[in-house]
């Protein structure tokens, strides 16, 4: 399909065309674009057009291939360019009011790691107008008051963007970006462990610890050999929770071995988790398996000053497309173990 958009014939054009008055008659005077390098959207015409004349610039004028439309008011362009070397392939959508005038633009490009090159390309020439902080950087993250279990889904994170993937190759990498959750606190290491041990069911890890064992019940291996339910799978684990969200299944105390090589800091790794809470994720994606159970890391700080404990963020690991049931389910762990580490160190987020 011959493209004949003046968007796409301006910006073809180059820096004359994209800078001229012709081009800034396009737009409404509140024009937004979304850009897949912002967290926050472009507005207004004289905002927009700066940014796509860096963009333009740094990786060229685009050269559009096709152009699909609904017949009214919506438009989209595809384009190829190239970022140092690396093609880049781009889909832009303009959407047009009843005036005529665009009123929006929203950016698609694809593949991530040239994507990734491009922002950091643009990002010095345009942090100018477009500071870093409000519109480059990711928000902080928010969390509800500690045992707020009402506001889990909405004030957890989201997902972070993840790379496309080829799903027919034998062999792919994916690129997401996880969220490390850290909570300093001046409660010594002892404590901060003791409250753990109150807060995490750990009797069946210490009993099996004692005999060599693993910390999955005899009850359950018997059961095992035979026919696995619903009802005779909570029948045992239930038991083994008790009151608490979870039970610890391994626990590596990495003080021992530290010394020898002249460190002398008390460090825990703990794995703790709840089957009845992974199969909510593990149904909706099997690869939630892979971050079901948890795993955080306490230590104590340098000089003794109290401790810390970390974790990466469960939700950020496992939801990586945008599916909102496993999402649901994923910030409900988010929450959960944000409980038990909140109370155990005595941290909150703001």
């Amino acid at each position: 399909m011959t493209v004949t958009h003046p968007f796409a014939l301006y910006s073809e054009s180059g820096e004359a065309g994209v800078k001229s008055a012709e081009m800034a008659a396009l737009f409404a005077p509140d024009v937004i674009l979304h850009s897949p390098f912002l967290i926050k959207n472009v507005s207004g015409k004289q905002m927009v057009i700066h940014f796509l004349a860096e963009a333009f610039r740094l990786v060229g004028y685009p050269k559009y291939a096709m152009q699909l439309t609904d017949g009214q008011r919506i438009t989209a362009l595809m384009w190829r360019g190239n970022v140092q070397g690396n093609e880049i392939q781009g889909t832009m959508v303009v959407y047009e009011g009843e005036d005529g005038l665009i009123h929006e633009l929203r950016s698609y490009l694809r593949p991530f790691q040239v994507v990734a090159l491009l922002r950091d390309a643009i990002l010095p020439a345009a942090a100018a107008s477009l500071p870093k902080e409000e519109y480059w950087d990711s928000a902080p993250l928010g969390f509800p008051e500690a045992g707020d279990g009402a506001a889990t889904a909405a004030a957890l994170a989201a997902p972070s963007p993840a790379a496309e993937v080829d799903l027919l190759s034998p062999f792919s990498v994916r690129a997401f970006q996880g969220k490390r959750m850290q909570f300093v606190s001046s409660r010594p290491y002892a404590e901060v462990l003791q409250n753990l041990r109150e807060l995490v069911e750990t009797k069946n890890f210490l009993k099996a610890a004692e005999k060599g064992n693993t910390v999955v019940p005899k009850d359950f291996e018997k059961l095992v050999q035979k026919e696995v339910t619903p009802a005779n799978f909570e029948q045992v684990f239930k038991s083994q929770l008790g009151e608490h969200d979870f039970m610890l299944f391994f626990e590596f105390d990495q003080s021992i071995w530290l010394p020898a090589f002249g460190i002398h800091r008390k460090v825990m790794r703990w794995v703790m988790g709840n089957p009845f809470i992974a199969i909510t994720m593990m149904r909706h994606d099997i690869t939630a398996s892979l971050f079901t159970p948890v795993e955080l890391l306490l230590f104590q700080n340098d000089g003794d000053d109290g401790s810390t404990i970390i974790y990466n963020l469960p939700s950020s690991l496992i939801v990586l497309d945008e599916h909102p049931e496993l999402l649901a389910a994923a910030q409900s762990l988010d929450q959960k173990l944000y409980n038990v580490v909140s109370r155990a160190t005595g941290v909150e987020a703001n």
